[in-house]
């Protein structure tokens, strides 16, 4: 939840009063950041790496989170960038069959077109502050009731994708602040405001493309997950160890 949503129930909650059905999430893998895994122990074997360079099996510390550990996007605000595989929230009672990634049966596109025009009348009368410009459309490409989320002012996805060993071939190279264009998936994230809610691009030295170590920037922080979600989620992780200790082991 981003903006001034603190969870998902408003903002479904405002799905709700719009009349939507289902809100996406645009997809694009985070990279977990150097600070936080476990130190690299080079691998030598191109039959593990499926490549000639060293790779390393990718851990995360059994003191940190997953959702920490990755909250390095390659983008800065509203992604641009995004994969065909977005997540979704959605009401079952209307979509009929959800298959991995895609709602590909709905109520409304298995409507004909006296039952869609049937179902908008009922919406318009339902949301009469809102201003329903929906049509009748075949074949139905994205279903009318559908819309991306404001991943400013709604909420965000962070893809936490565990880094697969051959994923990280090669990182004592391609992750070096030296003018190559390589593909780094280490997170080193640019310095910026830690302010939770600033998540416009305000880093004040474009120039700087890396760190005093040499090893190059490609990633920010997200601070609302940062500052706000990582401590609750720690929190939480915490009180259900104690009640796990107090119910199953018999430990106070």
């Amino acid at each position: 939840p981003m903006g001034r949503h603190r969870s998902l129930t408003t903002i479904v909650n405002q799905l709700d009063e719009e009349g939507m059905k289902m809100i996406n999430f645009k997809s694009y893998r985070s990279w977990p950041r150097k600070a936080l895994i476990d130190p690299p122990v080079p691998i030598q074997d191109y039959k593990l790496c499926r490549h000639r360079a060293a790779c390393f099996e990718l851990t995360v510390p059994a003191n940190r989170t997953m959702l920490q550990t990755y909250n390095c996007e390659r983008e800065r605000g509203p992604k641009k960038k995004q994969v065909p595989a977005e997540k979704q929230l959605y009401r079952p009672d209307y979509v009929k069959m959800h298959f991995i990634h895609y709602s590909t049966i709905t109520v409304l596109s298995a409507a004909n077109r006296s039952e869609f025009e049937r179902m908008l009348e009922q919406q318009q009368q339902q949301h009469q502050h809102l201003q329903i410009h929906r049509k009748w459309v075949w074949p139905m490409s994205k279903d009318l009731n559908s819309r991306f989320s404001d991943e400013l002012n709604e909420g965000t996805m962070l893809h936490t994708k565990a880094m697969a060993r051959q994923d990280t071939a090669d990182w004592q190279n391609s992750c070096r602040d030296n003018g190559r264009d390589l593909m780094c998936r280490i997170g080193n994230p640019y310095p910026e405001d830690d302010n939770e809610d600033n998540n416009n691009n305000n880093f004040q030295q474009p120039n700087v493309t890396g760190d005093s170590e040499g090893w190059k920037y490609n990633c920010w922080i997200n601070q609302r997950i940062e500052k706000y979600f990582v401590p609750r989620l720690e929190e939480a992780m915490k009180s259900t160890q104690e009640q796990y200790n107090q119910l199953v082991l018999g430990k106070t």
